[in-house]
């Protein structure tokens, strides 16, 4: 960190990771069916939210409770968040791991899963791979014919790689999918034994400001969940899921979910 530094957003940035210019006219199809449904407010339809097997021991072996928190909101580690069934309109969806164990849902259940519903958003929490985003590998997304493009927070490693055209960039180029990601480019530091950590404080913070702010564009959102959380930088961690953590996608874009 240069010294002098505040860590607050002069400029909201997100990058759209294409190769070819049929990708970036998927995207741009995709944005501007987005676009009217948000402004013609009918910002309807579904959540769902994905939880997988961590495997990090006690309250960090399966991500089903970080999710809740997300779901419910309430107050943990001293941070209160408000919870998205509490305060939208929206149904959720909710495919945990841990409600299954076995066999544990793998990408074609999650393909299915968007194709058979009307889904505005979606959350994942989850080890990453470099070749998949929220269990979703290339054939995977290729599969998605979803008529909703949706926008997606995926709080796993190295999903976001924009540098490598990752996953995350795939659910933004491909016809159908995700209209906007936010997603990892690098770690998401998730720690033993632990409800409350550093990926899950900025996926707290992100969702809590979407409620509280309902008019903010995504870009800002973002750049909040980072400066909310400003007061665990001592910590490396929390410095490292900042810096890894970034928009795919127009940063202007209204995320306009519904307040009951």
């Amino acid at each position: 960190m240069s010294q002098g530094a505040d860590w607050l957003a002069e400029v909201y940035i997100g990058r759209v990771p294409v190769s070819t210019p049929q990708e970036m006219a998927n995207w741009i199809a995709k944005l501007h069916k987005d676009q009217e449904r948000a402004t013609n407010n009918r910002r309807s339809g579904e959540m769902l939210l994905i939880g997988s097997h961590l495997g990090l021991g006690g309250k960090s072996n399966w991500s089903k409770p970080q999710l809740e928190q997300i779901r419910l909101g309430g107050s943990w580690g001293g941070v209160e968040t408000l919870g998205l069934s509490e305060r939208t309109g929206l149904p959720i969806d909710t495919l945990y791991d841990s409600d299954r164990l076995f066999p544990q849902y793998m990408g074609q259940d999650i393909r299915d899963q968007l194709n058979g519903k009307d889904y505005v958003a979606l959350h994942f929490l989850g080890h990453g791979m470099p070749e998949a985003a929220a269990k979703l590998e290339p054939k995977h997304i290729d599969g998605l014919t979803n008529a909703t493009p949706f926008f997606a927070y995926i709080c796993s490693c190295r999903s976001g790689d924009f540098g490598r055209n990752g996953p995350a960039g795939r659910l933004l180029s491909a016809v159908h999918g995700a209209v906007g990601v936010v997603a990892y480019s690098w770690v998401a530091v998730i720690p033993a034994d632990c409800v409350d950590n550093y990926c899950q404080l900025l996926s707290r913070y992100f969702w809590d400001s979407a409620l509280v702010h309902p008019n903010w564009p995504v870009g800002v959102l973002n750049a909040a969940s980072h400066e909310r959380s400003a007061w665990l930088l001592w910590h490396r961690a929390q410095q490292t899921v900042i810096f890894a953590s970034n928009l795919l996608g127009d940063p202007a874009m209204m995320l306009a979910l519904p307040t009951k």
